[in-house]
């Protein structure tokens, strides 16, 4: 059977034993032999190549023993190296694997007769055994059930594979970060919504202390989010943390929801079934409140990133944290973990240049006119054409919708206007770093009028920004000179410098071809999306 791996997958191997991104805490056994009785045989020494030579050893000779990992999320899983223990003559020689997605539900790793395989493990105590599963399979928790030994069932284990749901999601300078309230702010201060990223060395700082009190973490298209990740504030000399929060999500903003986990699940709040000498976390469990959400246990300093997984991940564009108790006063740096949006940009968002994520687009159904005036009407054949016949034909230049078709297109023309334009107001100032315009590609259809005039008369396209109707300033120019608007759908131009205004103004330039009489000119835009 041909097996394909998902899209976000090229990259498999180590999943984090052998780096330590998979923390001790994640870690657990069904038992382990006493420290007092020896000192190496934690389960935090189940790491292939660890430098002490050490390694997990069961307490019991038994094939009721196990060694287990949280991988967080769930991750697909392809293979398994071990390793015997480093400083003996102990060894797993063969082994079964059972996986679960959410701690409750288990299966085995099973052969073409559907019956557990048993798996081939070591010969000796420092040599890798690498193993293949016979298909990649779909898991959170990984399971090494031990089947039989030399001398004592020790080992050391790293899982192969990959995780795409285990990014940082929003990250700078694709995320934006808002709060309900900040500190004033100071010239290279701290304490504003955009210092309380993840990879800051600052912290977000409410200027309230108070459960009403959040910051929101807009991560661009709706995305998997499976983990929190918190840290308390990072560049002063005060106790300033957070020590539990709860969490909501939304897709629009304005209809939120609280998270809460499933009833049947095989996760311990805060601690996933791990003893507490190996999570520094250990002291601030996850707890159900009152009202049946969830408060995640914080941070314990402000040095110690904590990481959350989320039991039932959820798809979100907007993620809130609402601080419900903390050190001193309310300061916090914030990850989100999840798998990106993948494919086309979803309406609503653009691409900056090819390999970019997906970023907000800034024009998406914003008001939109033709030609100079905001509220204008024109004569046409003794008529008076109200604004809003025009104002719908301007709309279709930010309604989303990129179709190859002219009448999802808005028309620019020098037949009324002398002049033509269309003006997109993004509501408010905002730094606008360039844009994204896509024309018709309508150049076969040699029999429509638009067509003639738009190949063979437009000269190009120049983009202005303005903070009001006057005093605009250009970002650039897209020239037609080689019919670039008719063999290029989609036409990227970025700004000589990031441009903070209200109004983005298009304006095509006609030009007078050789042996042309005709004057006439149009541009036909199908979208206009500006990005930050």
């Amino acid at each position: 059977m041909h097996v394909i791996l998902p899209s976000g997958c090229a990259n498999n191997g180590p999943l984090g034993m052998i780096s330590g991104d998979i923390e001790d805490w994640q870690i657990s056994a069904s038992s382990s032999y006493p420290a007092a009785w020896d000192a190496g045989c934690h389960t935090r020494n189940a790491r292939p190549y660890i430098a002490n030579g050490k390694g997990w050893c069961a307490r019991l000779k038994s094939q009721s023993e196990w060694l287990q990992i949280d991988l967080g999320v769930v991750t697909t899983v392809t293979g398994i190296i071990t390793q015997g223990r480093g400083d003996g003559l102990e060894w797993v020689s063969a082994y079964l694997v059972s996986y679960s997605p959410d701690g409750a539900m288990w299966s085995y790793v099973t052969d073409n007769s559907d019956i557990a395989r048993v798996f081939e493990g070591n010969s000796d105590s420092y040599s890798i055994q690498h193993n293949y599963l016979p298909l990649p399979i779909q898991a959170r928790y990984v399971k090494i059930q031990i089947h039989t030994w030399n001398r004592h069932p020790s080992m050391r284990v790293e899982l192969i594979g990959c995780q795409e749901s285990k990014q940082y999601l929003g990250q700078p300078p694709y995320g934006t970060l808002t709060a309900s309230s900040a500190h004033h702010y100071k010239k290279g201060s701290s304490c504003q919504p955009h210092d309380g990223h993840i990879l800051s060395n600052k912290a977000w700082c409410a200027s309230k202390n108070n459960v009403e009190q959040w910051l929101q973490l807009d991560v661009g298209p709706p995305s998997l989010v499976t983990a929190i990740v918190t840290k308390g504030r990072g560049d002063t000399g005060r106790r300033q943390w957070v020590t539990r929060y709860r969490v909501a999500y939304s897709n629009d903003s304005q209809v939120w929801t609280f998270y809460r986990e499933p009833a049947s699940t095989g996760i311990q709040y805060g601690v996933h079934g791990v003893s507490n000498d190996t999570n520094p976390h250990a002291s601030l469990l996850n707890r159900v409140a009152a009202d049946g959400v969830l408060e995640f246990g914080g941070n314990v300093d402000k040095y110690l990133a904590r990481t959350n997984y989320l039991a039932k991940p959820f798809i979100a564009r907007y993620v809130r944290i609402y601080p419900v108790s903390w050190s001193r006063d309310i300061a916090m740096r914030v990850g989100v973990l999840g798998r990106p949006h993948q494919g086309e940009c979803l309406p609503g968002f653009t691409r900056p240049n090819v390999a970019s994520p997906c970023v907000e687009n800034l024009a998406f159904k914003k008001e939109t006119w033709l030609n100079k005036e905001r509220h204008r009407k024109r004569a046409l054949d003794g008529h008076e054409v109200d604004v809003i016949l025009s104002q719908k034909l301007a709309e279709k230049a930010v309604d989303g919708v990129t179709v190859n078709d002219i009448n999802s297109c808005a028309i620019l023309d020098n037949y009324y206007d002398d002049e033509p334009q269309l003006t997109i107001d993004l509501g408010s100032r905002r730094d606008v770093s360039g844009v994204t315009i896509v024309t018709w590609q309508g150049q076969q259809d040699e029999s429509n009028q638009y067509n003639q005039d738009y190949a063979l008369h437009l000269d190009g396209l120049s983009v202005y920004i303005s903070s009001s109707k006057t005093g605009e300033e250009l970002c650039g120019r897209i020239s037609n000179s080689k019919n670039e608007l008719i063999l290029q759908r989609e036409q990227k131009l970025t700004c000589d410098r990031r441009i903070n205004g209200r109004y983005i103004r298009v304006q095509p330039e006609g030009r007078t071809r050789l042996g042309s009489s005709s004057n006439w000119y149009s541009a036909v835009i199908c979208e206009v999306m500006a990005f930050t």
